[in-house]
């Protein structure tokens, strides 16, 4: 079973790309609210 499953699954690298691709925009977003949000103060 495992031999089935195991060609399926990606590399490290490919792990670290997808929480970069994801993390990045979400982190940006984050920061421009709070500076949003203390312009508005």
């Amino acid at each position: 079973m495992w031999e089935v499953i195991a060609p399926f699954i990606p590399d490290k690298y490919v792990f670290f790309q997808a929480i970069v691709v994801f993390l990045v925009p979400f982190c940006i977003a984050m920061f421009y609210s709070w500076m949003h949000s203390l312009e508005k103060e």
